[in-house]
């Protein structure tokens, strides 16, 4: 067997000769020989992150613009795995970001890959995230203003978004004039049921809210940190016996977003759940602080 080493175009004969010397010669074979392509080396993948670590929610900017791939020619294409999980494709671009809402550690990592189909991961960036504490809420004044009604419990609807524990409401409130009586009121948590206030969660502490005193932002404190999901939750006051309303809250006008009623048992003891509600256009200029 004779191997052929160069390339180009052979003709390949075949000779016979019988016992009386006579010879003849085949059909020539053509036969052609190309070059063959140089082996295909993979790409490197080259991921960095900044930030790598902070509290909930934190986003983080992810690059791997410096992959490459040391064949000529050859494209990459990049699929991330951001959120730790195993799986890519959670994106395809070569700087993505990425927000991490709860509280862990997570592994990121790119996988790159060349025109060829020839892959490559990266070294895992660890991202670590804390729980930390935040707000979730109304932080601005509202322009219009409630009266807390005796024995009333009155809530708005508003978004947490992420689960954690609530260990204070902080609402907006200020006194009547209304002589020299004075009025309790406790902040509230219900969960949501099917868009309207259902189980309760917690109860805050009383404060006690004199005539004329005047607005500015007040701390409602729960006595143990109150869990809540992710998603939706009301919030708002209960307001104690009075002579009169004392207690005033601002709120900014949204169609829909109050829900109140006569409570079902006596102050302090908030029903639970919530109850038949009516509903107001009221969203109280009132936010949770929350942490892991």
């Amino acid at each position: 067997m004779n191997v052929v080493a160069v390339a180009g175009t052979y003709n390949a004969v075949l000779k016979v000769t019988d016992s009386h010397n006579a010879s003849t010669l085949s059909t020539p074979i053509t036969i052609s020989v190309g070059v063959l392509p140089p082996p295909n080396s993979p790409p490197t993948a080259v991921a960095t992150a900044s930030p790598t670590s902070g509290t909930a929610p934190l986003t983080v900017n992810f690059d791997g613009s410096g992959s490459s791939d040391p064949d000529v020619g050859d494209t990459i294409s990049y699929s991330w795995d951001l959120n730790g999980d195993g799986t890519f494709g959670d994106s395809t671009v070569a700087k993505p970001s990425f927000t991490y809402a709860s509280a862990g550690t997570y592994n990121a990592v790119l996988k790159v890959t060349d025109s060829h189909n020839a892959s490559t991961s990266s070294t895992p960036i660890t991202i670590n995230v804390s729980g930390g504490v935040s707000v979730f809420g109304t932080t601005t004044p509202g322009s219009g203003t409630d009266n807390a009604g005796p024995g009333y419990k009155e809530v708005s609807k508003y978004t947490a978004p992420r689960a954690g524990n609530v260990t204070k409401l902080t609402g907006y409130i200020a006194g009547r004039n209304v002589g020299t009586t004075t009025q309790a009121v406790r902040a509230v948590l219900y969960a949501d049921a099917g868009g309207n206030p259902g189980a309760l969660l917690g109860v805050s502490n009383e404060v006690i809210v004199t005539h004329r005193q005047a607005w500015r932002w007040v701390d409602f404190i729960f006595s143990a940190p109150v869990a809540i999901p992710a998603g939706r939750i009301w919030m708002g006051y209960f307001a104690g016996s009075a002579t009169s309303s004392v207690v005033q809250m601002r709120y900014d006008t949204i169609g829909g977003d109050e829900k109140y009623n006569k409570n079902s048992t006596a102050y302090p003891a908030a029903s639970n759940p919530f109850g038949t509600a009516s509903t107001a256009s009221a969203h109280y200029s009132l936010y949770a602080t929350y942490g892991p």
